[in-house]
């Protein structure tokens, strides 16, 4: 994990817009949005993760595997499960908003 100060200077060298910012802070500063839910098809899996100190939820094999790359890839330096909820907006062919939550946001 990065310390704030940490991640201001990546922030500032990869030159993120001060939403990216924002929305990034607010996954690293949150609890996960949601519980992941089993269901007749899913798999839910809770990782132990040494690199975050925390515990980290999988709703299939697809995200435990990526839960496994991301632990083990020394470029990610951070990783969270089930982010703060998006709000998109798509213009064509008709404006339609919508919520969505990421598996993960990665730093």
């Amino acid at each position: 994990m990065v310390t704030d100060a940490e991640f201001a200077g990546l922030a500032n060298r990869l030159g993120l817009s001060d939403e990216a910012c924002t929305l990034a802070g607010q996954a690293r500063a949150s609890n996960p949005s949601r519980r992941v839910g089993g269901g007749s098809v899913n798999v839910t899996a809770h990782y132990p993760s040494r690199n975050m100190g925390v515990v980290i939820q999988a709703e299939s094999q697809l995200e435990l595997s990526a839960i496994y790359i991301k632990e083990h890839d020394q470029a990610a330096l951070e990783y969270y499960d089930q982010p703060p909820v998006l709000k998109l907006t798509y213009e064509a062919p008709r404006n339609r908003r919508l919520l969505y939550t990421p598996d993960f946001v990665v730093i």
